[in-house]
């Protein structure tokens, strides 16, 4: 599908592409197949405002026509490349109530997009939001969905899309996008001639369900950090168990088996509060002993013995140090700097990681092309181009030795807690193994209700 792009949108894309692979350490794109070749509406949560439409341009290899608030269309230079991109405006009450009546033309722009077997991008929440669940989401899509059938019978799909990002504002996060299965708006047509009220909901609410479905929905607020805790401290384990009875590691869907551990904590948040609470006293007082330590979950994880592996891992570090240091003078400017204007700027911690790529991609483009330009006037034509070859993989490099060194001070703290304080780390295993009991009882509990 990539060669029936417009030859802009496609270097738009590419642009972006470069840019989100610079962010993002890892982008994982589950359900590919699930995208339609004809009329689309991609309906997905919005947990990291522009970035959010930045990742699914990556991942959706179809020209989408965005659905955005009437405000980004003020300032007269981002209008201009927003026409040009296709996206098209909404003109909400809140925003803007003089302008309301012009959301006549943006259904119509909707229907004529569909009706010529093109894709609608719109997330119903209405909103951009941190929160690990999806909100009751707003009826648009289905009454765009809906009404473009009803006219042109054009064999509209809704696909639901869910963006899960492991840490919405750090830089080299991971991000897992799930395409779900495609609702057929002709099955709701019969239902929407004769009740087009109750049609809409019914539509709306299958929508809801279905997104739900591709993002990690947590239904109380106050489960959102056991659900972490819980994550760290076992979903390793239920791995390790799939492994050892016969799974290969890359058939575990880490992601499906983190939404079971939801659906469990759910279970036991409605039969059985009090267990519930239990464990999640007990997890917190072993990661405050833990902190106490100055050590993580993973290190009494994966506690080894042999002296090793340590000493294989400080040789790495003291061999590839040239090379991060080099990475790291030539971006330490950059990199301090979009992470003070992300800081300083960001109103909200949905817009963080939007206003540090946006900010990086013209700092670091700034940055790049001043050192490559010193370096070709004082040393050359050769000098100024291997210069410039090295600037993106040593930034990257520094980055990754960065996380190693980090890694290694831990495992050191870890070894130095085994010479000078094996009875606090034995009581730190004991506990960490009455937890795992623990939770294999309610594990066992649940899968046998």
């Amino acid at each position: 599908m990539i060669k029936d792009l417009p030859h802009g949108y496609r270097f738009l894309r590419r642009f972006v592409r470069f840019w989100i692979n610079r962010f993002f350490s890892r982008i994982e794109i589950h359900g590919a197949r699930n995208i339609p070749d004809g009329a689309a509406i991609f309906a997905m949560n919005h947990p990291n405002n522009l970035i959010d439409s930045l990742i699914i341009s990556y991942a959706i290899e179809r020209k989408i026509h965005y659905l955005a608030t009437s405000q980004m269309f003020r300032n007269k230079l981002l209008a201009l490349f927003l026409h040009n991109a296709g996206v098209i405006p909404v003109y909400r009450k809140q925003d803007d109530p003089a302008h309301s009546e012009k959301n006549v033309a943006t259904f119509q722009a909707c229907y004529d997009v569909l009706n010529a077997q093109g894709t609608i991008g719109i997330y119903p929440e209405g909103t951009t939001h941190s929160e690990p669940r999806v909100k009751e989401i707003k009826t648009g899509a289905a009454r765009i969905a809906l009404e473009t059938e009803l006219q042109y019978s054009a064999g509209v799909k809704i696909v639901p899309v869910g963006l899960n990002f492991s840490a919405r504002k750090s830089f080299r996060g991971d991000v897992l996008v799930n395409i779900g299965a495609p609702i057929d708006t002709a099955f709701y047509m019969t239902h929407y001639r004769n009740d087009p009220v109750g049609a809409v909901d019914q539509l709306t609410s299958d929508l809801q369900d279905a997104m739900e479905k591709e993002v990690l929905h947590i239904d109380a607020p106050e489960l959102d950090q056991l659900v972490k805790d819980i994550e760290e401290i076992y979903k390793g384990e239920l791995i390790r168990d799939l492994i050892e009875i016969g799974h290969k590691p890359g058939e575990v869907n880490s992601f499906r088996l983190s939404q079971k551990l939801v659906e469990g904590i759910h279970f036991f948040n409605k039969r059985e509060p009090a267990r519930l609470l239990k464990i999640q006293e007990d997890v917190r007082n072993y990661n405050n002993r833990l902190r106490k330590a100055h050590l993580q979950d993973r290190l009494l994880r994966e506690i080894d013995h042999r002296p090793g592996p340590v000493l294989m891992r400080i040789l790495l570090l003291l061999t590839g140090f040239p090379l991060a240091l080099w990475g790291g003078v030539n971006h330490f400017l950059p990199y301090k700097l979009t992470r003070l204007i992300s800081r300083k700027f960001a109103k909200k911690e949905t817009d963080y990681a939007t206003t540090r790529i946006l900010s990086g991609i013209l700092l670091y483009s700034i940055f790049y092309a001043v050192q490559i330009y010193w370096v070709l006037q004082r040393f050359g034509m050769i000098a100024g181009l291997v210069y410039g070859g090295t600037l993106p993989v040593s930034g990257a490099f520094a980055y990754y030795y960065s996380d190693r060194f980090k890694a290694s001070m831990g495992n050191l703290q870890l070894y130095r807690l085994m010479l000078t304080r094996s009875q606090l780390l034995n009581q730190l295993k004991q506990k960490r193994e009455q937890l795992i009991a623990g939770m294999d009882r309610a594990k066992d509990d649940y899968l046998n209700q």
